[in-house]
């Protein structure tokens, strides 16, 4: 996800993102163990794209005050 769709995004839509992108990691972690993980290249998608989000709701936080 790009970081321009990031910041177009409200605070409780960016929440919910973070919300189901550390589920995905956590499923991801369990296929990994599993030895069921086709594409490992998700993973680094996922995480990026997990910290963007969360450095764009620490920046409006930080705007806010």
């Amino acid at each position: 996800m790009d970081i321009k769709e990031l910041r177009q995004r409200s605070d409780k839509e960016l929440n919910e993102l973070v919300a189901s992108l550390r589920e995905k990691l956590r499923g991801f972690r369990f296929d990994v163990a599993a030895d069921s993980l086709k594409d490992v290249r998700e993973i680094r998608d996922a995480k990026k794209t997990l910290a963007r989000a969360l450095t764009i709701a620490s920046e409006r936080v930080k705007n806010a005050k």
